[in-house]
């Protein structure tokens, strides 16, 4: 989801979502927990080392550390 001065529009994902390769995400400027629903009811904090849908979800000054752990 884009959103833009009171507006917000979705992208088409699904070329990219359905790559058999790693995914990044990479979250900014944002520094805040970055939170994953899993349903109504339930939400988990998500780790830098824990992927889901084979993509990883990471704040732009954990990169870094992603890299380093992952190419090690």
């Amino acid at each position: 989801e884009i959103r833009d001065a009171g507006s917000s529009s979705l992208v088409d994902q699904s070329a990219f979502l359905s790559s058999p390769y790693k995914k990044i995400i990479i979250i900014y400027p944002s520094t805040l927990v970055i939170k994953r629903y899993i349903n109504e009811n339930e939400m988990e904090f998500v780790k830098i080392n824990k992927s889901f849908y084979d993509m990883y979800v990471l704040r732009a000054f954990e990169l870094d550390q992603f890299l380093s752990s992952e190419l090690s």
